[in-house]
């Protein structure tokens, strides 16, 4: 019962970093921030301090992990690594965190079902299809307001959620057939991630001279330490005391987590039809987690 408790909070702390994440890069990257960052500056700061911090690990697997076929590492780097804070950063520019929630932690299972049905020959039994169909109707629902009113800058920002939802999805179908853990796939991510943004860093150039130092140091440990270590961390020990299917079931909580977080931190308000949409992923989200065929919970 004690470890049962103790997986429950780790799932709560993961839950609640990566709503967080969100918010926090939402306030960073739109319109008006006080202390703006760019998605460049975000994704620099997401890989870079993980793969310092996680730095023993990766020296002790090897950057290129034996066992782990070259196409499933490019995929999981190409995935989880530096395109998807890029994607979800530009998208958060105009779209707001209720938005996000629905069409990147809500639409990501979309994605891993078709990709585990082209290539992995999953087969969703009646739950699965159920989810499918609730995750489909969330991905309308949550655009339609922004269709409806003619929001151009919402409508902009789609493309670039859903960018992020595949690639997390990517990510997800990759790192099953790994062999790694949460951590050692965080450590080796984070390695070659930082490797593909150096250039970009050193062309384009990254400036954090605009933000105070206590702004600076909480942004590095927040991104740095919490969401790229402590939530992998929490989530995977979720899932050694709780079980996949249980720790994935609470994961499902987390796009409504950020949603309520973008109405009462940022003030962002929810549409009727938008809070049904995250409503309808995250119910479809949990019944995907309890399918045999398709099971699309992240080991981020």
């Amino acid at each position: 019962m004690a470890r049962a408790g103790s997986g429950v909070l780790a799932m709560a702390l993961a839950v609640g970093i990566w709503a967080a994440w969100i918010l926090i890069v939402r306030a960073t990257v739109q319109p008006g921030a006080i202390a703006p960052l760019g998605p460049l500056e975000l994704a620099v700061l997401r890989y870079a301090g993980p793969a310092i911090l996680l730095a023993p690990v990766w020296l002790r697997i090897g950057v290129l992990p034996r066992g782990v076929a070259r196409w499933r590492l490019a995929a999981m780097v190409l995935g989880w690594g530096a395109p998807f804070p890029l994607f979800a950063a530009q998208g958060l520019k105009t779209a707001d965190p209720a938005l996000f929630a629905a069409l990147v932690p809500g639409a990501m299972p979309l994605w891993v079902a078709a990709l585990s049905t082209v290539f992995l020959g999953a087969r969703p039994d009646w739950r699965g299809r159920v989810g499918l169909a609730l995750i489909v109707s969330a991905v309308g629902l949550a655009l339609a307001p922004a269709a409806l009113a003619g929001d151009a800058l919402t409508l902009a920002a789609a493309p670039w959620l859903l960018a992020a939802s595949f690639s997390w999805a990517v990510y997800t179908v990759a790192f099953r057939g790994s062999g790694l853990t949460p951590i050692e796939a965080t450590a080796v991510v984070g390695f070659w991630s930082t490797l593909a943004l150096a250039p970009a860093a050193l062309v384009v150039g990254v400036d954090y001279a605009n933000l105070p130092t206590a702004a600076l140091a909480a942004q590095v440990g927040f991104h740095a330490v919490m969401a790229g270590v402590v939530s992998v961390a929490a989530f995977a020990y979720g899932v050694q005391a709780l079980g996949a299917q249980r720790a994935a079931a609470l994961s499902a909580l987390t796009p409504v987590t950020a949603a309520v977080g973008g109405v009462v931190v940022l003030g962002e308000p929810i549409s009727g039809l938008l809070a049904a949409a995250i409503i309808a992923a995250t119910a479809g989200v949990a019944l995907l987690n309890a399918s045999p065929g398709v099971r699309p919970s992240p080991a981020r």
